[in-house]
């Protein structure tokens, strides 16, 4: 009885029949990280395990609900579709912009069952200068400009030239860009180029001066490069623009106006403006003296106007010293000089009556001053009046008077730009 039980188990088996299998449906192709073209016939490719009956192809996109974008209906073993990209069924919008994170979707409805590329890949718009060239690789990948000169914490200094240069991602091509200078706070110091070419990689920059229109101001900044359209951009670290210091040492011609104001036996009072000497180059005539015009005895004492220009001169005074060539041997230190303090009306009687400043010309220092004040303020520029150290000698001697040639300004100078 046990071995006939065992024989009707294993009959049953036998006619029972096998387990269904479980429907499956597998996207092959785009399995993800392709870019197709718009336009262009691409093959759908799936694998259909227990479907049978008709499959829906779909276009999905990450992010954007295409609406069932419904590209085809075929029967499930078919297996491949030609798909023309960008093509949708009839009552759908066919898809005219490019664009990332694209799936495509394969559905059968009975029994409901679905398949999906495994990542995401891209459509592109047919380049319009090569239309029979596939999409460079890597075409939808993200847009970047990458500035690599100025570096971040370096010093430009103003009025020198720098290049600035970029690198720009592959899939940027045939872009202009615009170069701007940024304030650390973000905000557009200036636009240093409006329209160049992306793909040079480099512009060639002098910086603006403090005297330039716009002046550029010492402080950090960034270099930002943008395409002109708006939508790609790079910005620099930030880095340091100075000011320049440009040592000179000019040689600045004194122009020299020559006075003599007289004083007669009989108290009367007289002056007179023997005119420019060498104008532009500079001699001064100085001293007092005793002359003798019978029956009157005359003496008449001499001084100079000096005028030095600084017209455009600018910067750090770091020395200035009058000098000359004398011919009376004197110490420089005992010529009478003042720096006027009001301007002189031209007349030999003013030379003498002026407000001023005494100056030493030996103290380099108080020279320097006077020079520096006088570039800071042109206006106050009124000169200097200079005498012999033997003005006020006895009128019972003859005196002493002489001519110093070459009158000129030597200033160091750091000009600052």
């Amino acid at each position: 009885m046990q071995a006939l039980a065992s024989l009707a188990c294993l009959v049953l088996l036998a006619v029972q029949p096998a387990s269904p299998t479980t429907p499956k449906l597998t996207l092959v192709s785009p399995k993800g990280g392709e870019t197709w073209v718009l336009g262009t016939t691409q093959n759908i490719v799936w694998n259909a395990s227990g479907v049978t009956g008709e499959v829906r192809i779909s276009l999905q996109q990450e992010g954007w609900n295409l609406g069932r974008g419904l590209i085809a209906k075929v029967p499930a073993g078919a297996g491949s579709f030609a798909w023309t990209v960008g093509k949708l069924m009839t009552g759908y919008t066919s898809l005219t912009e490019k664009g990332a994170g694209f799936r495509v979707r394969i559905e059968a409805l009975n029994p409901t069952v679905v398949g999906e590329s495994a990542q995401p890949f891209g459509i592109a718009e047919m380049p319009a200068a090569r239309p029979n060239v596939a999409l460079a690789p890597g075409a939808l990948a993200p847009k970047t400009i990458t500035v690599t000169s100025p570096a971040a914490g370096a010093t430009w200094q103003r009025t020198q030239t720098y290049d600035i240069t970029w690198q720009q991602s592959e899939n940027l091509l045939k872009e202009f860009v615009r170069i701007q200078l940024l304030r650390s706070t973000g905000e557009i110091a200036l636009t240093i180029e409006t329209k160049r070419p992306l793909q040079s990689g480099k512009h060639a920059w002098q910086l603006p001066g403090v005297n330039d229109v716009p002046a550029l101001t010492e402080g950090d900044y960034r270099i930002r490069i943008e395409t002109v359209n708006g939508d790609t951009k790079g910005d620099s670290g930030l880095f340091h623009v100075a000011r320049t210091i440009k040592f000179s040492n000019p040689i600045i011609p004194a122009t020299t106006k020559n006075g003599s104001h007289w004083f007669k036996s009989n108290g009367q009072q007289e002056s007179s403006t023997w005119g420019n000497v060498e104008p532009g180059a500079g001699s001064a005539k100085v001293g007092f003296m005793n002359a003798y015009d019978k029956p009157r005895q005359i003496s008449v004492t001499y001084r100079s106007h000096i005028f030095i220009d600084l017209k455009g001169i600018k910067g750090k005074v770091k020395w200035a010293k009058l000098s000359y060539a004398k011919n009376d041997g004197t110490p420089d230190a005992a010529r009478p000089v003042w720096a006027l303090t009001a301007p002189w009306n031209g007349t030999s009687m003013d030379m003498y009556n002026s407000p001023g400043t005494p100056v030493n010309l030996m103290d380099v220092n108080q020279m320097k001053g006077i020079v520096q004040g006088w570039i800071e303020d042109p206006t106050m520029n009124f000169g200097l009046v200079m005498a012999g150290p033997d003005e006020g000698g006895a009128r019972a001697t003859n005196g002493h008077v002489m001519i110093l040639s070459n009158v000129k300004l030597d200033v160091g100078i750091d000009k600052i730009y």
